[in-house]
């Protein structure tokens, strides 16, 4: 229960977002005129929208490690607060859980056009029909849109370029779940799907990240940054959330470790080290899971061993069969959803839950043991029975990214687990480490 309470504790300063400044238009710019560059753009993080992944990211894993209860609001912003942020007036008769707004009479896409505080997302909106379509017909299912108001489009600077209609397209689609998503919903959930699909996910749906505090506060931030600030809009053909902030399509696994150097600058070291950062862009995965262990995670491991692995060429090879460990192709585990070959059976009910899967990693299918469990909104995930996820479901373009707190030894190759507590030796690490890297040598002078 320990360790669950300090998981929340870390991912509650997601919470906290940079206060940004608005800018007033009287007509709607989204982005300046000028020629989309597809290099400039290719998976959504070259830019402003970098900057939304990474500070709450960082504020999570910082406060995991730290083992820190940070405040949950900034007090210099008053924006925190759970009101209106945009000011628009909320109307009488607001319902159950939260129900604002009752436009039954009208369709999504009819809302988010006639609203004077959405004008920015129906301007993207009238550039793909294909979205319209879906917004705005009653005679299919029924979807939930989670909306930026106007004033999340402050976020970009203005002069940068627009991007490519490709892009755009994931990125509305990416702000759509299929089926109805109340806010009462969302909160039992850790990740939900939305309408974007991806070949580099399996053609699974892309998830969004979402954690919602307890009450009394139930704040749900979706992908460490987006609020939402005006739940259950009703719609004749569904439901909208107005949020604070766009949800950004995200970006590789290799590509969050670049945009986190302050936590993953040494795996992002040893997937380079190792030549297995280009062998990963080379393969097509569908679907993936890096359990990345952070910096600090790395540094528990002492200076001996890490002046082996990154020192030294027989260090080089115990590194990549070390790192192989950590990551899983073609399967991906989130904390409440399960994209892989096998079943994996899901336990419990009224707010708490179990659920077990062994996933093959790259180092020569060697498993890894994945344990979940869910009770009143907490959630614990722990791999091979100890080392424990301390921010969850960093989700990715080709997977999601589960940060570790300690770096996962493997066992010795016949069969022999071992516990390894705290710094290990270099001779225990190059003996548990060459059974899996073909020839067997000394360990030589460091």
């Amino acid at each position: 229960m320990k360790a669950l309470l300090i998981l929340l504790a870390g991912l509650a300063a997601a919470l906290v977002a940079p206060k940004a400044a608005t800018r007033k238009t009287d007509e709607v710019v989204l982005w300046p005129p000028g020629q989309a560059d597809q290099h400039d753009i290719p998976s959504s993080v070259d830019s402003w929208d970098a900057l939304l992944y990474r500070d709450g990211f960082m504020r999570a894993i910082a406060a995991a490690e730290k083992q820190e209860e940070l405040s949950i609001f900034d007090p210099k912003d008053d924006e925190h607060k759970h009101h209106d942020h945009d000011g628009d007036h909320k109307h009488p008769g607001h319902g159950h859980d939260g129900d604002h707004d009752h436009h039954t009479h009208k369709t999504i896409y009819q809302i988010l056009k006639t609203s004077p505080h959405t004008t920015r997302f129906a301007a993207l909106v009238d550039d793909h029909p294909e979205i319209i379509k879906l917004l705005n017909t009653t005679s299919s299912k029924n979807h939930t849109l989670l909306l930026p108001s106007d004033r999340a489009f402050s976020h970009i600077p203005p002069d940068h370029h627009r991007p490519p209609a490709s892009y755009l397209l994931s990125l509305l689609t990416y702000h759509i779940l299929p089926g109805l998503y109340p806010s009462h919903r969302l909160r039992r959930l850790t990740t939900a799907p939305t309408n974007l699909t991806l070949s580099s996910l399996g053609h699974h749906p892309q998830r969004l990240r979402l954690f919602t505090l307890p009450l009394p506060f139930s704040h749900t931030t979706i992908n460490f940054h987006a609020r939402i600030t005006r739940p259950n809009v009703r719609a004749s053909n569904g439901l909208i959330h107005i949020l604070d902030a766009l949800l950004l399509p995200p970006p590789p696994i290799t590509k969050i470790f670049e945009l986190l150097p302050g936590t993953f600058s040494t795996l992002s070291l040893a997937l380079e080290r190792t030549g297995l950062g280009s062998e990963l862009e080379d393969t097509p995965f569908r679907g993936g899971v890096a359990f990345a262990p952070s910096n600090a995670a790395w540094r528990r491991l002492g200076p001996r061993a890490n002046a082996f692995l990154f020192g030294t060429e027989r260090g080089k090879e115990c590194l990549k069969a070390l790192v192989k460990y950590h990551l899983v192709g073609n399967r991906t585990v989130y904390s409440d959803e399960y994209y892989g070959e096998e079943k994996a059976e899901v336990e419990g009910h009224h707010g708490g839950g179990y659920w077990h899967v062994d996933v093959p990693s790259l180092l020569e299918e060697r498993p890894l043991a994945v344990d979940v469990r869910k009770w009143k909104g907490l959630v614990g995930i722990v791999v091979n029975g100890r080392h424990r996820v301390v921010v969850r479901d960093g989700v990715a373009k080709d997977g999601v990214v589960q940060v570790l707190g300690s770096v996962l030894i493997p066992p010795h190759k016949g069969g022999d687990d071992g516990v390894v507590e705290g710094e290990i030796e270099v001779e225990e690490l190059v003996e548990r480490l060459k059974g899996w890297m073909g020839e067997e040598e000394e360990v030589g002078d460091l």
